[in-house]
């Protein structure tokens, strides 16, 4: 062999090594789309999910990607709820991280413990004022949105998961908490997931 020809030939073995490694950290890929890599997360064998959209790679969930979503000529309720949730629970996380809490939600509203309307999810326990499941709807002050470009940002992805469905990041997950704290309630919990600030736990059984 030449030396021309064992140039050729390391270079594809050090390609091949790289598609290798590509493809093992990227258990989950599908196809190809011009730009990036769609692929599929694995989820949790469940009847519940909305069918699952195409997912470009986490890292290319940013705010640029975000500020790229349509949203709908009108805001229904649902959608409402579900940005307010986004705003004021999860609006200093990343895209995934904001994305995660919103599929508590969703599949809250569709487990037979939960109510089965998104914003009865949000405000469940909101009449009694001390067994409320999201802190800001029992704090006694109107909704004010500060920062608008988060709030945006939340009406976005808030419509995109309200027309395609859960992606899996919460792993089935219908708590979560953030690190700061250890709710007694969490003792009793597995722990499926971290992102960011926030615990994604489900009971033993489920």
């Amino acid at each position: 062999m030449g030396k021309s020809e064992k140039s050729v030939f390391a270079g594809l073995v050090i390609g091949c090594a790289g598609l290798l490694a590509f493809a093992i950290g990227r258990d989950f890929v599908t196809g190809t789309v011009p730009g990036y890599q769609p692929y599929t997360l694995e989820r949790p064998d469940r009847d519940d999910y909305p069918q699952t959209p195409e997912l470009i790679e986490p890292t290319q969930l940013n705010k640029a990607w975000v500020d790229e979503l349509p949203l709908p000529e009108k805001v229904s309720e649902t959608h409402k709820c579900l940005a307010e949730a986004l705003y004021f629970e999860a609006r200093g996380e990343s895209v995934q991280g904001q994305i995660a809490v919103a599929e508590v939600i969703l599949n809250r509203a569709a487990h037979p413990r939960f109510p089965d309307t998104v914003c009865d999810v949000i405000y469940q326990g909101s009449e009694e004022g001390s067994a409320c499941q999201f802190s800001y709807a029992c704090d006694d002050h109107p909704e004010e949105f500060k920062n608008s470009r988060a709030y945006d940002r939340s009406l976005r992805i808030a419509a995109f998961l309200l027309r395609h469905g859960a992606w899996g990041f919460a792993r089935g997950a219908v708590y979560y908490h953030t690190h700061s704290v250890s709710p007694t309630w969490a003792e009793q919990m597995k722990v499926l997931t971290e992102i960011g600030n926030h615990l994604f736990l489900n009971a033993h059984e489920e």
